[in-house]
């Protein structure tokens, strides 16, 4: 939804009747790129904060635990992550958790490059990753990119927007046929699904399309508080591991031989964020196609293309 700049707070509808508001100190950069329009600001609560087309993308407060939670999960389950394929992710976040794990190669492809030249001025939470060898930088299509490619991945994250507009392609069971195809025979996706709350349509849509490729399909959640209804869902499609079975003593194993710390995930995380709410089960059972609040969704023009 829009968000509304008004005596120097920031207005995030969720909802027409549902609003997070953030003060700020100042608007430290704005553009319009071809895609969006692109505004760092410089909150007192959050730090600074990414806006696209006037929606909060992250902030430098809490964004630790939409990153860490959207790749290690998959990372950490996977026992040889080699490739890694992302989608979106123009701050950056996205692509330093994953080169904190032993991988090769990392393919992200992002299509507007001023939120990455933007994010790499502005914001400290990602700085000097490109110039990484492993790392492969695309501007363009994701999905189209992805598409074309011959070579297959271990992991493909999909760090981008909500489904609206161009976004919603990547949602789609086509899409996920195109990942399928793309990933080795013990590969993974995962993508940011949205609120339970605010967004049950969606995690449904999702979870559909993502079942109608991928043999094991499961939801997991975490808090984080800058996003709408602060409790916010991932979905993830596995060829061959549910990712709930892995034993705590082998995820402490592989956090160890890769040398990694976290501010947010731990290896009991990993198994506990998958145990979800009844309201949030029978979301993604089809039971039910609300979340807490009986309201459309957040989402008003998402399509099961």
């Amino acid at each position: 939804m829009c968000e509304e700049m008004c005596e120097g707070w920031i207005k995030d509808f969720a909802t027409p009747y549902y609003a997070p508001s953030y003060k700020i100190k100042n608007i430290l950069y704005e553009r319009q790129s071809e895609y969006q329009n692109i505004k760092i600001v410089e909150s007192y609560q959050f730090g600074r904060m990414l806006l696209l087309d006037d929606i909060v993308q992250l902030s430098e407060i809490d964004e630790f635990i939409y990153h860490e939670m959207l790749v290690n999960i998959a990372l950490l389950t996977h026992p040889n992550p080699v490739s890694v394929y992302i989608v979106g992710g123009g701050d950056g976040c996205t692509l330093r958790e994953v080169l904190r794990h032993p991988v090769e190669k990392v393919t992200m492809v992002e299509l507007d490059k001023d939120v990455v030249s933007t994010c790499e001025k502005y914001l400290d939470v990602a700085k000097n990753l490109y110039s990484d060898r492993r790392v492969n930088l695309i501007f363009d299509e994701a999905a189209i990119t992805l598409q074309n490619s011959k070579e297959h991945y271990d992991i493909i994250l999909v760090d981008s927007t909500d489904p609206i507009g161009e976004a919603v392609k990547l949602f789609t069971t086509q899409f996920y046929q195109n990942a399928a195809e793309h990933l080795n025979e013990d590969g993974l996706i995962v993508t940011q699904s949205g609120s339970p709350i605010f967004q049950p349509t969606m995690i449904q849509r999702i979870v559909n399309n993502m079942k109608a490729v991928f043999p094991i399909v499961q939801v997991y959640t975490a808090i984080i508080p800058t996003y709408p209804g602060i409790y916010w869902s991932f979905t993830i499609g596995s060829k061959m591991f549910r990712l709930d079975e892995i034993k705590i003593e082998e995820i402490e194993k592989r956090i160890n031989e890769r040398k990694l710390n976290f501010k947010y995930y731990n290896s009991k995380i990993h198994q506990a964020c998958f145990i979800l709410p009844e309201f949030v089960k029978s979301i993604i059972s089809n039971e039910s196609p609300y979340g807490i609040f009986k309201s459309k969704d957040l989402i008003w023009n998402f399509k099961n293309e």
